[in-house]
């Protein structure tokens, strides 16, 4: 894209013509706008992940074999993708195709991980495949909890409108409104090893440590992603109970076990309601049987400052 002025102290917004390489007014603007594209992960019919189980409801109990069926299909589209992407390497021009060829490598390695998330919950001879596989359910039964009281205080929000009718109009829709998107479930799967074993490479604080982030604009889905995998943190950290010893040792059920921060004020209070609707989804789980769950509440806490909304 063309750069037709430099603006001093403020921003400056061009008039171009679209089929000539020039612009007929240039202004100056405090504020400046950009209209960015909103990125749609494949899905559905059609699609190599259309066979995949998406339904949070299905995956919060199905059996080994079920499960398999359902989530193998994540692994197995995006690696059929993959191998595509690199036939089509060799068409590109050749000041490309280096990157290209380094996009793939890494994404394969992306690959590998969701496949081996997928064999820690479905191989009963995995690493912690039993804490994984409750931690999993759990996090799909919150995160269903999570997404239909969300929607609930949407429909009341937007009219007057009493719970229970709010209520019937989000369960008539089914699991429709309780449903991943492939990519959403993909980075939960991704990163499942690693949460279930606190000495995995990945989390291991040297070169081979691993950050996973998910970078692309607004209404995409990537908080849900991140909900899930604070679901599945909470279950499994009361799972594995205590680790370490004497001064080393940490409770699962004490402590902070995620940190969430935003740089902009409204979308601070914003988020804040989401992550607290998935925290009571989690605590009505854990009071239903604390013999599994423990007894100490699943809790979130608020430091805004004192400028994020108006005082008085």
């Amino acid at each position: 894209e063309l750069k037709y002025a430099n603006g001093h102290n403020v921003a400056v917004r061009a008039y171009a013509d679209s089929t000539k390489r020039r612009v007929h007014k240039l202004e100056t603007t405090w504020v400046p706008t950009y209209d960015v594209p909103a990125t749609e992960a494949p899905s559905g019919e059609g699609s190599a992940f259309a066979t995949a189980e998406l339904s949070m409801d299905a995956l919060a109990t199905a059996d080994l074999e079920s499960l398999r069926a359902g989530l193998s299909p994540l692994a197995d589209g995006y690696a059929s993708w993959l191998d595509e992407c690199e036939t089509e390497i060799g068409t590109l021009p050749d000041s490309l195709q280096e990157a290209a060829r380094g996009a793939v490598f890494r994404a394969r390695h992306g690959a590998d991980r969701i496949h081996a998330g997928i064999v820690s919950l479905t191989d009963p001879a995995a690493p912690n495949h039993d804490h994984a596989l409750r931690a999993f359910r759990f996090a799909n039964q919150a995160m269903a909890l999570q997404r239909r009281h969300t929607e609930i205080g949407k429909l009341r929000e937007e009219g007057s409108i009493a719970y229970a009718d709010a209520e019937a109009v989000i369960v008539a829709q089914g699991a429709k409104v309780a449903s991943w998107r492939p990519f959403q479930l993909a980075f939960v799967l991704l990163n499942v090893p690693a949460l279930s074993d606190p000495s995995h490479p990945e989390r291991v604080a040297d070169p081979s440590a691993v950050v996973d982030l998910l970078f692309f604009p607004t209404g995409g889905g990537k908080t849900e992603a991140y909900l899930g995998l604070t679901a599945f943190t909470f279950a499994i950290r009361r799972l594995q109970g205590t680790l370490g010893r004497g001064e080393q040792a940490r409770s699962g059920a004490a402590g902070v076990a995620v940190l969430m921060r935003y740089t902009l004020r409204l979308l601070t209070a914003q988020q804040f309601q989401r992550a607290s609707a998935l925290v009571c989804a989690a605590e009505v789980i854990r009071q239903s049987d604390e013999d599994l769950w423990g007894t100490e509440p699943f809790r979130i806490g608020l430091w805004v400052g004192s400028a994020v909304s108006p005082n008085w």
